[in-house]
């Protein structure tokens, strides 16, 4: 019962100052300067300025999903043919950096077409890029 009454009690009393503050210290919108005085008009400085980017033409947006796509199945069909070299070879190629640098070197004969396949990949990436 006492607990209570001291809420009912303070949360008034909280409402009150909440309200009190904001008479005191009225917030200031982006968009709408106060008119009392320049000090408080919020200047834009170069650190809030939003950087416009060029909006990407259909040729560069179809060569880099086009890239994308060549990468993802080259990297798939890569990690295909370590499995059926072995088990361990596909899991240290999926997980232990430079595995799949080793197989290729290794297994140049089963790995050199998937490789081909990613280094397009990589070239038209690049193409898409500088375009």
């Amino acid at each position: 019962m006492l607990i209570d009454g001291l809420l009912a009690q303070s949360i008034p009393d909280i409402v009150h100052q909440e309200r009190e503050q904001k008479k005191k210290h009225p917030k200031v919108h982006r968009n709408e300067p106060k008119v009392s005085g320049n000090e408080n008009v919020p200047h834009e400085s170069e650190s809030n300025k939003k950087i416009q980017l060029p909006d990407p033409s259909p040729l560069e947006s179809a060569l880099l999903i086009l890239a994308f796509g060549l990468l993802i199945v080259g990297g798939l069909w890569f990690l295909i043919v370590a499995f059926r070299t072995s088990i361990g070879w596909g899991l240290g190629c999926l997980f232990i950096p430079f595995v799949s640098l080793v197989y290729l070197i290794q297994y140049w004969e089963e790995a050199r077409r998937p490789f081909a396949l990613q280094v397009v990949g990589i070239l038209v990436l690049v193409i898409a890029v500088v375009l």
